[in-house]
């Protein structure tokens, strides 16, 4: 049976800065990957950009912000063997109250307060649409956002995955929000009554991550992802860092991560 795995990945960004260096390796491993942007929609031609959106615009000289960033993400991934699927949900910013029209998410700061009332349905709907072109076997595994430092999206996208797939899912850490001060959705809340699996990666991995991530042209330096993934490791090894539910995962899903030889470590103790 082919194994497949697929990641969710909340922005164009996040599967990169995340599990850029698990994807490198686990290519090695899975017969197929697949990056499934959530948040990856353009707006209509007449849409009438809520003030947050528009002032995110204006930080780019393009036309299309979306579609430039969803250029960057398919630059980032051309030296991997993956493929890339869109849901082509709207973003927070762009998210309007269907009877008011007004922003569900006015200021920065609101994206990363609660999810709105309105958007609890885009849980079954991102769902659906998922399932409409994927067809899940027992061989598969799903990576999610473990959905720290409370971005809305990256919470909706944590549901999405639980709804999913919750015998094959696994749970990584939002970077860059794990290694920074966060607003919201501390780790050690994230990961209560999880168990920890360490994924050591290998330098040629590493680098691929790195060379990744700078074309995005993060604000963030690329060597605070690399120092994060150092910081796991008294060798100073790089590790990306995958939690899961001990009762809940499959012995299936187990077994394929058990098979990948000298690069897994698991740890039984609660995060």
């Amino acid at each position: 049976m082919i194994k497949r795995l697929f990641v969710l990945s909340p922005h164009f960004d996040d599967a990169i800065f995340s599990v850029g260096g698990l994807i490198s390796l686990f290519s090695n491993h899975f017969e197929q990957i697949y990056i499934i942007n959530v948040f990856s929609a353009t707006p209509p031609l007449d849409f009438e950009l809520p003030p947050q959106a528009s002032r995110f615009h204006e930080k780019f000289s393009h036309d299309d912000p979306v579609a430039y960033r969803r250029s960057l993400d398919t630059i980032a991934f051309n030296s991997y063997n993956v493929k890339i699927l869109y849901v082509d949900a709207l973003d927070a910013i762009y998210r309007i109250h269907p009877l008011t029209n007004k922003p569900l998410y006015l200021d920065p700061v609101d994206i990363f307060t609660k999810i709105h009332a309105c958007d609890f349905q885009l849980i079954s709907l991102i769902t659906s649409k998922i399932l409409s072109f994927v067809c899940l076997s027992p061989f598969d595994l799903v990576l999610s956002p473990l959905s720290i430092g409370g971005h809305v999206d990256h919470e909706i996208t944590r549901l999405v995955g639980e709804q999913l797939a919750y015998k094959q899912l696994l749970y990584y850490e939002d970077c860059p929000y794990v290694f920074q001060k966060t607003l919201r959705n501390s780790p050690n809340h994230c990961r209560q009554f999880l168990n920890l699996l360490d994924v050591y990666i290998p330098k040629h991995d590493v680098m691929k991550k790195e060379n990744a991530i700078d074309v995005y042209a993060s604000s963030i330096p690329t060597n605070e992802f690399i120092q994060y993934m150092r910081s796991h490791d008294r060798s100073q090894r790089c590790i990306e860092r995958l939690f899961y539910h001990q009762l809940s995962l499959s012995n299936t899903s187990k077994e394929i991560l058990s098979s990948i030889p000298g690069k897994l470590s698991f740890n039984s103790d609660n995060s």
